[in-house]
């Protein structure tokens, strides 16, 4: 007689395999989600994690302190909202674009510290998604040399973006753009600052995807010779 098969685990595990990236909000981890009943397979994917006691409760008073929020540094309050920010646009506006010019998302968890008493937000917020590969060498030094095709490629993907999804990411940049290990597919990452269409009177609009364009143009153009 058959033994009748036990359900998926709802306990997981993350086993970290490396350290990717250290942002301004979020850490970057690589690494197998694997489920704690002996039966479901690992899934080799990325681990965001976000701790809200990292950060300050103000800004500095210091206007000329390089931590500032015009130099896109966080306090608690606003990494809280970013990471909120970031899962819902994921959840909402992404959707279509999830697995072709976006990773897949498979969404925002938070842990609350239980030797806490009635804490005021989560300890760690952790975000999961697809490993869509690597942001190319160089890209984080400022220095990145584009090739024609990656550019035209990119091109695409921002149009895509703006038309489908009706959003500016409002972060352009070349850590923002990560390539396959077979180079078959670029995607954009680092929604957390996104900006959507509805959201903004007409003006403004133009003016946010006049300055992206300009920033796409400056980021593709300025190390070629």
């Amino acid at each position: 007689m058959d033994q009748p098969k036990r359900p998926p685990s709802k306990r997981m595990a993350f086993c970290v395999d490396e350290l990717v990236h250290v942002g301004q909000l979020w850490d970057v981890y690589r690494g197998d989600l694997i489920g704690c009943d002996g039966i479901s397979k690992p899934q080799h994917l990325i681990l965001k994690l976000m701790r809200p006691n990292a950060f300050p409760d103000e800004y500095p008073s210091d206007p000329d302190d390089p931590r500032s929020e015009e130099e896109g540094y966080h306090i608690k309050d606003s990494a809280i909202a970013a990471a909120f920010r970031e899962d819902w646009i994921y959840r909402t506006r992404l959707v279509q674009l999830q697995g072709t010019i976006v990773p897949e998302y498979h969404g925002l968890f938070t842990w609350y510290d239980p030797l806490e008493d009635k804490p005021e937000w989560p300890y760690v917020f952790a975000m999961i998604m697809e490993d869509a590969g690597d942001a190319d060498k160089g890209c984080r030094e400022g220095s990145y040399y584009w090739e024609w095709e990656d550019i035209l490629r990119i091109d695409r993907m921002y149009s895509t973006l703006h038309e489908t999804a009706g959003l500016i990411q409002n972060a352009v940049a070349d850590q923002h753009i990560i390539r396959s290990k077979d180079n078959q597919r670029l995607s954009l990452v680092d929604f957390q600052d996104a900006r959507i269409f509805q959201e903004c009177k007409p003006e403004r609009r133009q003016h946010l995807l006049n300055t992206e364009d300009g920033e796409f143009l400056y980021m593709v153009h300025a190390f070629r010779k």
